[in-house]
């Protein structure tokens, strides 16, 4: 049977998610190795440039029951905050209302039933929470992306099945390109929303 704090309606999971506010993230210098696509982290920095990068609650939108407890088995290890998960995707507009004290969110794309849906209610969360990292996961994609090409939408995008190295990586990615949008917005004006449907396979 289900844990039904995991499968929590949006009014529990905002009041789950409210009660960890998320800790001041400190700033370290991110030394990368290999290409975008790789970024392996510097073996004598990475422990605690982790620790310091992963910081904040979490909230997964979209999976399915066996999904949920398998995520929460794999976000354990990394010693983030609360955790809380819906399995329906119609409560990301809700999400992107809500004061919710929110660091992570992870979307499973497969959740929706057309992509273009899908695109266009994440293009509406970035406008409203521009300060939640948004890590988009789909068995459909080929492979893992770690760059920013898609940051109208996400900060990550992650191959399913996850696995806990995988899904750290996405994180740590997913953050400092959620920085460094945040940071360009700030100087220049935004990009205009485009239909991002076709990057998404």
């Amino acid at each position: 049977m289900p844990n039904s704090d995991i499968l929590a309606p949006l009014p529990r999971v905002r009041r789950a998610l409210s009660e960890s506010s998320p800790q001041p993230r400190v700033r370290r210098t991110q030394k990368y190795l290999g290409t975008s696509e790789e970024r392996l982290w510097d073996t004598s920095e990475r422990n605690a440039d982790a620790q310091a990068l992963l910081n904040g609650p979490v909230m997964a939108l979209g999976f399915a029951p066996a999904e949920t407890r398998q995520l929460q088995r794999l976000f354990k290890p990394l010693g983030l905050g609360a955790f809380a998960a819906t399995p329906r995707v119609s409560e990301l507009g809700g999400l992107a209302c809500a004061s919710v004290a929110m660091s992570y969110l992870l979307v499973n794309l497969d959740g929706f039933s057309d992509v273009d849906d899908a695109v266009g209610e994440l293009l509406q969360f970035r406008q409203t929470r521009r300060d939640v990292v948004v890590v988009l996961v789909s068995s459909d994609l080929m492979r893992d992306d770690l760059g920013n090409d898609r940051k109208p939408i996400c900060d990550a995008s992650l191959r399913a099945p996850l696995n806990l190295t995988q899904l750290k990586a996405g994180l740590l990615a997913a953050t400092r390109n959620n920085s460094e949008m945040r940071a360009l917005a700030k100087r220049t004006d935004p990009v205009a929303p485009r239909s991002f449907a076709r990057a998404m396979r």
